[in-house]
């Protein structure tokens, strides 16, 4: 390539891309500065957690959107809007451990799939 043309691209490039970069923190601070949470992931369904091993866990009494669906978290911190109080002695009680595909991460309230166990448990 000829000098003038490589030395015409290095200042578009030296120009343009710090340009592009400095727009897109200027958009970043703009969204961070006005409150936008994206609706996929609000920070406040979690806090940090006192068990040595575990990171974070679910906020009680969260209500809101994660992840495009509303949540629902009770004052045990478990993601339902039951508590022992409100199951019958004689139920059978369910346990489901897991990470986001057990907590039912974009799925409605009325239909993550621990929903389903007790059915497919014939219980």
């Amino acid at each position: 390539m000829p000098k003038r043309v490589i030395q015409l691209l290095s200042r578009i490039i030296f120009v343009s891309v710090p340009g592009f970069v400095l727009a897109l923190v200027f958009m970043e601070v703009a969204l961070r500065v006005f409150g936008y949470t994206p609706y996929y992931l609000n920070a406040k369904a979690f806090e940090p957690s006192h068990v040595a091993d575990m990171v974070y866990e679910l906020r009680p009494g969260f209500e809101g959107l994660y992840a495009g669906q509303l949540v629902s978290v009770n004052k045990l911190g478990f993601r339902s809007t039951e508590t022992a109080e409100d199951i019958a002695r004689s139920a059978v009680r369910i346990v489901v451990i897991g990470d986001s595909v057990a907590f039912g991460q974009g799925v409605t309230v009325t239909r993550p799939h621990s929903r389903g166990q007790p059915r497919r448990a014939h219980v």
